[in-house]
C-alpha cells in the first residue's frame, strides 16, 4: 500500500471538495430553465471541474506559484460561483440600457469555454517545460536574501518622501487604513507630476517595509525572540494599510505579496500570521467598499443581485463578454492595428506622455460606448473580448496566453535571483496577472509599468551605486 504524503493528501482533499462544488453548481443550473442564449451556462462549471482537477490544482501543489493560486481562485469564482449566482439570483442582465442579443450570449459562453481550454493547455505545457528544465539543473535554494547594499534605496526613499510632500495633490491621494472619501476625485484631477510622485512614494514605502522586515528577520534568527516576528508582521501590515485610491484589488495584491515574503522568512509562524493579516485586510476592504458607494443595480433591493453584478464586471462574466462581441460588430474601426498598439502603449509610463493626445480611442472607450451609449467609462473590457476584437474567434486567447507566459517568465527570474526585493515586486506583478480573465492589456500594462518597471529601474541603480564604506549595510 502506497503511503501518501500530507501534501498529496491535502491536494486530493481540495480536488474532491472542488469537484463536489462544481458538480453541485452544474446540477443546480441544469435543473433550471435558462433564458435564450444562456443554454450552455451549465457547461462552465462542468469544464472547469476537469481543468482544476487535472491541471490547475496539481500545478499549485507540484510547484507553487502565486500566479497559479490567484488565477485558480478567480477562475473558480468566474466559472463555478458566478454561473450559480446568475441562476440563483435570476439575474441574467447588467447595467446597459440595451442588453446583448441571445446569439451573443451563446457566443460569449462558447468563447469562455474556449478560453478555459486554452488556459488549461497553456499551463499544462508551461508546467511540463518547467519540470523538464528542473531535471536538468540543480534544485535552486528556496531562501531569499536582501540586496547587499541599500545605499541608493535610502536615497530614493528620502527623495520620494520629499516629493510626495512637496508636489501638490500627491499626499492627498494617500490613505492609511481608513480610505478618504475625496481620494477618488483627487486621483482623477491630479496632474501627471502628482501621480508620478504618488507612485514613487508607494514604491518607497514598500522598499522601507522590506528593509525593516529583513532587519527583524535577522534579529529573530539571532535571538529566536518572537517579538521580532510580531514586529515584522506589524511592518507588513503598515505596508498594506498605506494605499492610494480605492481599488480593492490593489490592497489584496499587496497583501498576497506581503504574505508570500513572510512565509519565506517565518514559515513556522505563517498560519497565525496569515490569519491575522487576512482578517485585518478583510476589514479594510469593507471600509473601502463603503467609501466607493457604487450605485446599486437593484436600487438597494437585493444585495445578492448587486453582488452578482459586481462579479460580472470584475470577473468578465457572460454578460460583459457578450457586450464585447457586440462592440466588435458595432464599431468596426476598433479592430484597427493602431487601436491595439494604443491599448498597449497608452497606459505605459513614460511613453504615455508622448502619445496621450493622439487622435485614437482605445478599445475600452468603444466598449463603454456600446455599454452605455455615452462617454461614461466604468466597465472593464474582458481580455477574451479584447482578443476577439483584434485576432478573431480562433485567435481570441492569444493575449491571455501571452500574459500567462510572462507570468511564468517572471517566476523563473524569481527562482534564479532569490533577491528579497525582486521577489516581492515580481510577486506583485504575477498576482496582478492572476486577475487576467476579467482584465485587459490596459490594466496589466498600466500596473506593470507604474509598479514593476519603476522598481526595476531603482533596483538596478541600487546594484550599481554602492556606498563604498557600506556604513548603511546590514546583512
Amino acid at each position: 500500500m502506497v503511503k501518501l504524503s500530507k501534501k498529496k493528501v491535502m491536494e486530493l482533499i481540495i480536488i474532491i471538495f472542488t469537484i463536489i462544488i462544481c458538480l453541485s453548481s452544474y446540477i443546480y443550473i441544469s435543473l433550471k430553465e435558462m433564458i435564450p442564449g444562456y443554454e450552455l451556462l451549465g457547461l462552465l462549471p462542468l469544464m472547469y471541474m476537469l481543468s482544476v482537477a487535472i491541471v490547475l490544482i496539481p500545478s499549485i501543489f507540484n510547484d507553487f506559484k502565486v500566479f497559479n493560486l490567484v488565477l485558480t481562485v478567480l477562475s473558480f469564482l468566474r466559472y463555478v460561483i458566478l454561473p450559480f449566482l446568475i441562476v440563483y439570483a435570476d439575474y441574467y442582465g447588467g447595467r446597459s440600457p440595451v442588453p446583448p442579443t441571445a446569439n451573443h450570449y451563446d457566443l460569449a459562453l462558447k468563447l469562455m469555454l474556449y478560453e478555459l481550454l486554452a488556459l488549461t493547455l497553456t499551463i499544462l505545457c508551461l508546467d511540463t517545460l518547467r519540470k523538464h528544465r528542473k531535471k536538468k539543473r540543480i534544485q535552486a535554494t528556496n531562501e531569499v536574501k536582501r540586496s547587499h547594499s541599500i545605499f541608493f534605496y535610502i536615497v530614493f526613499v528620502i527623495v520620494a518622501s520629499i516629493g510626495v510632500l512637496v508636489v501638490p495633490g500627491a499626499l492627498s491621494s494617500v490613505s492609511f487604513l481608513i480610505p478618504s472619501e475625496r481620494v477618488v476625485d483627487v486621483l482623477k484631477t491630479s496632474a501627471l507630476s502628482s501621480i508620478l510622485s504618488l507612485y514613487l512614494f508607494m514604491i518607497a514605502k514598500q522598499i522601507v517595509a522590506l528593509i525593516l522586515t529583513w532587519f527583524f528577520y535577522k534579529k529573530y534568527q539571532a535571538t529566536k525572540n518572537k517579538v521580532f516576528v510580531f514586529l515584522a508582521v506589524l511592518v507588513m501590515m503598515l505596508n498594506i494599510g498605506v494605499f492610494a485610491g480605492t481599488n480593492r484589488s490593489d490592497l489584496v495584491i499587496c497583501m498576497i505579496s506581503s504574505l508570500y515574503i513572510l512565509h519565506k522568512l517565518f514559515p513556522k509562524h505563517f498560519k497565525k500570521i496569515a490569519f491575522f493579516i487576512v482578517l485585518s485586510v478583510g476589514f479594510i476592504v469593507l471600509l473601502i467598499a463603503t467609501v466607493r458607494q457604487i450605485a446599486s443595480v437593484s436600487g438597494d433591493v437585493s444585495k445578492l443581485i448587486d453582488f452578482t453584478d459586481t462579479m460580472q464586471v470584475y470577473l468578465g462574466g457572460p454578460y460583459n463578454v457578450a457586450m464585447a462581441l457586440e462592440m466588435k460588430d458595432m464599431f468596426p474601426e476598433a479592430r484597427h492595428w493602431s487601436v491595439l498598439l494604443y491599448d498597449i502603449f497608452r497606459p505605459m509610463i513614460g511613453i504615455n506622455v508622448f502619445i496621450k493626445d493622439l487622435p485614437i480611442d482605445y478599445s475600452v472607450l468603444y466598449y463603454n460606448r456600446r455599454y452605455f451609449f455615452s462617454d461614461k467609462v466604468t466597465q472593464i473590457l474582458p481580455m477574451i473580448g479584447q482578443g476577439t476584437l483584434y485576432f478573431g474567434y480562433i485567435g481570441a486567447p492569444i493575449i491571455m496566453v501571452g500574459f500567462i507566459s510572462i507570468a511564468y517568465y517572471f517566476q523563473k527570474i524569481m527562482e534564479q535571483s532569490r533577491n528579497l526585493e525582486l521577489v516581492y515586486f515580481l510577486t506583485l506583478a504575477t498576482a496582478r496577472m492572476g486577475f487576467l480573465l476579467g482584465q485587459n492589456t490596459m490594466n496589466m500594462v498600466n500596473d506593470m509599468s507604474y509598479n514593476l518597471l519603476l522598481f526595476l529601474f531603482i533596483y538596478l541603480l541600487n546594484k550599481k551605486i554602492i556606498y563604498k564604506k557600506r556604513m548603511l549595510n546590514y546583512d
